[in-house]
């Protein structure tokens, strides 16, 4: 769409002869100079055919996995339906899981990889959303197409790597970076990004606000809703000192709001996974055997002895005593030995 594009604004083709060259429709094309107009380079991206997911129910899901990275997908479904969440279903959370790279093989590189093309979707969805004005004009094609002060930051890099394409040795790069203002770390990392994504891997990622404190990790989060199912009683405060946190209320006040946890007010029975109490294991201290003193005396004369586990024994005098356990030996106590 973008070689169709630059034929027609820069080279001055005619649309039929564009559209014949591409196999393509005349309305085709002009939807593609529409889009382009509207949304700069973006616009000519292929649209992506997806199912609309409650993004409440999308969030609970990834949520899950990343805690636990095995737990089946009926205990997402069980939570999505305790929290009123619409639109749950066994086959919507499993596409949810390849969506985001949690597949049969578990593989951390898949997550990686699906992470990464999420959060260029999200970016692509914000730029479409928000008033955007990339500059073209189409009463002024050639001109208005690629400007020196272009503000199409995706354009600029498309044609920054069409250049960089031409080009036959590596001393040429840096020069062309130059022109186009880029740095040379900078350009690693979208080499690398193109490399694995494609010409989507150049679309500039929205970066959340700078943070202020803390965030609550994502188990306590978890347990914190699980626990607020079980107890609706739980206010913010009273889960705090619950699960003795010593974070800011307002953190446990942003998850209460995030996930509507306030409007139940009736327990509902859930077998969490947070929550559930953990055995706790016995820890058995390992100690020495009854010495061979003990053995030979009986109990009632026998000294108290304290057995601690961090004793150390002679290996000697360790498998003397193992010896005596199934050999019988004779003892004689007259002085010259017989």
């Amino acid at each position: 769409a973008y070689e169709a594009l630059t034929l027609i604004c820069k080279k001055r083709q005619s649309l039929r002869g564009v559209a014949e060259k591409y196999a393509v429709g005349r309305d085709t094309v002009k939807q593609w100079q529409q889009d382009f107009v509207r949304y700069g380079a973006l616009g000519l991206l292929h649209e992506i055919l997806y199912t609309p997911v409650d993004s409440r129910l999308e969030q609970l899901v990834v949520l899950i996995k990343t805690v636990h990275s095995h737990e089946h997908s009926s205990y997402a479904l069980r939570l999505a339906e305790a929290l009123d969440i619409p639109g749950a279903k066994l086959d919507i959370i499993r596409r949810i899981h390849r969506c985001w790279g949690y597949g049969q093989r578990n593989n951390e590189n898949d997550r990686k990889y699906y992470y990464g093309l999420q959060k260029i979707m999200e970016a692509i969805e914000f730029y479409k959303s928000k008033e955007r004005r990339p500059g073209h004009d189409p009463q002024r094609k050639a001109m208005t197409f690629f400007p020196r002060d272009c503000n199409d930051s995706f354009q600029h890099k498309i044609e920054l790597f069409k250049e960089l394409s031409l080009c036959q040795k590596r001393r040429h790069i840096r020069p062309a970076l130059r022109r186009y203002g880029v740095y040379p770390d900078r350009y690693y990392q979208l080499k690398e990004r193109f490399m694995t994504y494609g010409v989507w891997g150049l679309v500039d990622l929205v970066h959340a606000w700078k943070r202020v404190g803390e965030k609550i990790s994502q188990e306590l989060e978890l347990q914190i809703i699980e626990e607020r199912l079980k107890n609706p009683a739980l206010s913010p405060g009273r889960m705090m000192d619950k699960l003795d946190l010593k974070c800011s209320r307002a953190n446990v006040q942003k998850i209460y709001s995030r996930w509507k946890l306030s409007s139940f007010k009736k327990p509902i029975s859930i077998h969490g996974v947070i929550s559930t109490p953990i055995p706790e294991e016995e820890l058995k201290k390992p100690f020495i055997e009854q010495s061979a003193k003990l053995r030979f005396y009986p109990a009632s004369t026998s000294p108290d002895l304290i057995q601690k586990a961090g004793l150390k024994v002679n290996l000697g005098f360790e498998s003397f005593t193992n010896h005596l356990r199934y050999r019988s030996i004779y003892i004689c106590n007259h002085p010259e030995g017989y």
